[in-house]
């Protein structure tokens, strides 16, 4: 009789402890049903402690009325490891902190400390920090429009206090953060082991807006688009982010991200990303940041990569990210690290209306400063336009490394740099990339030496060589200041008219075409054309510089090579017609190759055109001339001409 008595005390046993079991799990899994303060409906509280039962617990403002939480004159909460405000569907919630009041969302018992603004999809909350008002949130800090619609607006001296600030975090959702006043901020701090950070643009809507003195800092990172559409407007004189790690605009897949930064306002940054893919899969990102403003300065301490991804490519990506950053209206970006447009991916870069971008390459085993399209399957473009508009690069300047680039000076813009390189290529993937320097004070300044073409050794190679284009005209104004000067590799090309390309010496490897179409090109300094170069004459009427081609060289020439003549827009050649195509300032050294003195340089249409080298007076001593010219036709010619001509009048004459 015992047996069945144990054996029932036995079961009775395992039904308690189950149930005990299941109550624990239930009380730690279940903290808003155990322990919570639900504000339904408006609620003051005026200064003293708002009691939140059985605290560290959860506080809701949510109901279908919109109730409003007003916290004021210095009020505070028991300790609180969660507020929720619209947190239902079809619910809202306000809360209101001003006047030196309180709410510290401290987390505990396996809770983060969080205040969740549009908890729930449908669901709208609003957050108000006001007056030397304080919202801190430890552990974590606030998600902005989590499921839902939310707003949180910092100002007149209020703060929020964190490690994480969300805007638009989840699919759907919409979050809006206000900035605004003297003294009103939100500071992001670490905490334990985890990185602070805001996003704008989760994986929803998020718009981040901080004017009229307004402050941002973050330890960590900042992240304007990270899979959802992020926008961040900072505007102002007296506004200002600060970025401790890596300003990120366009991030993750199919982000894309916008910011703005006005009005004198300051960004501070210890690196920049703009348009960064992180996966081959799936639709890329997008990310464009516009400086803008006198005053308005971005300034950036590490490296800043325009379009780029997380890993390199074997093939061209299906879904390329893209990347752009405009700086104008006396605006400034400072960067003292590299400056990469188009690393693995697309790039734009544009610089107007007297704005500057300064970038200090500091690594003296690799001096790059700006890189313009760097990596397999990049693009970039480059735009310097305007007066007072400049880049300074306090190291290299390549255009087009592997992938294709082009850099355009206009409108009296200026680029400064140590050596310039344009499409240079590595291992079997070649730049195809140009430069244009166009307008009167546009200027590309190089204190080193030029490079137009070729590869990283500097030597010509058919195998390896980039394609480069560099023209210059109306004004523009080409310098190498480096102890060698400007080479032209081969199969790239110098093109210009009524510009001036400046050097010790412009060696030419490649083609050299005077005139960009007819026209005339100034070399300041030595001309050398060797063996593998080509001199491209065009020859459309008689007018020198305008119709026909015309190379002048200030110091000497040195010719070698091949001459290539052409005539264009249908013109003909006729008997004793004289081109100056060539002159310099200084006696000529050199012929073309297979030209010797008066040799013919070939038949236009049965006439035949030739050559001459002659020494002629300058200004300052015997300068060279380069000539084509045509024959006078010969006087057994001359006399059929003549006797054809007789015989026809007289037949007239006859037949009249």
């Amino acid at each position: 009789m015992n047996q069945p008595i144990n054996q029932l005390r036995k079961q009775h046993g395992y039904r308690l402890l189950t149930a005990f079991l299941a109550l624990t799990c239930w009380i730690a899994l279940t903290p808003v049903l155990f322990g919570q303060l639900t504000i339904t409906s408006n609620t003051t509280q005026n200064g003293g402690v708002l009691n939140i039962p059985n605290a560290p617990n959860t506080l809701n403002i949510s109901n279908v009325g919109n109730p409003l939480l007003t916290m004021t004159n210095g009020a505070s909460t028991t300790q609180t490891n969660r507020v929720n405000i619209g947190n239902q569907a079809g619910h809202s919630g306000s809360l209101l902190l001003e006047q030196g009041s309180l709410l510290d969302i401290q987390g505990g018992a396996g809770i983060t400390g969080v205040v969740s603004i549009g908890q729930a999809f449908g669901a709208t909350g609003q957050v108000r920090v006001r007056t030397n008002a304080l919202l801190r949130g430890e552990v974590n800090g606030a998600s902005v429009g989590v499921e839902g619609i939310g707003e949180l607006i910092v100002e007149q001296g209020g703060r929020m206090e964190g490690r994480f600030l969300g805007v638009g975090d989840g699919e759907g959702s919409q979050g809006t953060v206000l900035v605004t006043g003297a003294n009103s901020r939100i500071d992001l701090v670490a905490w334990n082991n985890f990185e602070s950070l805001f996003r704008v643009g989760g994986a929803g809507l998020g718009t981040m807006i901080v004017s009229n003195g307004g402050q941002v800092t973050t330890t960590g990172d900042g992240e304007v688009g990270f899979t959802g559409q992020g926008i961040l407007s900072l505007f102002d004189t007296g506004s200002a982010i600060t970025v401790g790690e890596t300003f990120y605009v366009g991030r993750g897949q199919s982000g894309q991200g916008t910011a703005t930064i006005a009005g004198g306002a300051t960004l501070t940054s210890h690196g920049g990303v703009i348009g960064a893919v992180n996966s081959s899969n799936g639709p890329g990102t997008t990310g464009s940041v516009t400086v803008t403003g006198t005053g308005t300065t971005w300034i950036n301490n590490g490296e800043l990569r325009i379009g780029t991804a997380a890993f390199s490519f074997s093939e061209p990506p299906d879904f390329p990210s893209s990347g752009s950053l405009t700086v104008t209206n006396n605006a400034s970006v400072v960067n003292s690290d590299k400056l990469l447009v188009g690393h693995l991916n697309s790039g734009t870069m544009t610089i107007s209306g007297g704005g500057t971008v300064s970038a200090i390459g500091n690594d003296v085993n690799f001096p790059v400063a700006v890189d313009l399209a760097g990596g397999k399957f990049s693009s970039a473009t480059a735009t310097v336009t305007g007066a007072n508009s400049a880049l300074n690069a306090n190291g290299h300047l390549r255009v087009g490394v592997q992938g294709n680039a082009t850099l355009t000076i206009s409108n009296g813009g200026v680029v400064n740099n140590h050596d310039g390189m344009i499409a240079f290529s590595q291992e079997t993937q070649s730049s195809q990339s140009s430069v244009l320097v166009t307008g009167a004070g546009s200027q590309w300044n190089n204190s080193g030496n030029l490079y137009v073409g070729g590869n990283f050794s500097h030597v010509d190679s058919t195998q390896f060589g980039g394609q480069a284009s560099l023209t210059f005209r109306d004004g523009g104004l080409v310098r190498s200041q480096g102890d060698t000067g400007i080479f032209i590799f081969q199969q790239s090309i110098l093109t210009g008219n009524g510009g001036i390309v400046m050097g010790n010496t412009i060696e030419n490897r490649g083609v050299v075409s005077p005139g960009d179409s007819a026209g005339t090109m100034t070399i300041a300094g030595n001309f050398f054309q060797n063996d593998t170069g080509t001199l491209l004459i065009e020859l459309g009427g008689l007018a020198q510089g305008t119709e026909y081609d015309h190379l002048i060289v200030t110091n000497q020439a040195f010719l070698g090579g091949t001459l290539a003549v052409s005539l264009i827009d249908g013109f003909q050649l006729g008997h004793n017609q004289v081109f100056d195509i060539l002159t310099s300032g200084n006696v000529l050294s050199g012929q073309f190759m297979g030209l010797d003195d008066n040799a013919l340089v070939g038949n236009f249409n049965g006439i035949d055109l030739f050559i001459r080298y002659a020494e002629v007076p300058g200004p300052a001593g015997n300068g060279g001339l380069v000539r084509l010219y045509t024959a006078i036709p010969e006087p057994g010619s001359m006399m059929l001409v003549s006797s054809l001509g007789l015989f026809i009048l007289l037949r007239r004459r006859k037949l009249g």
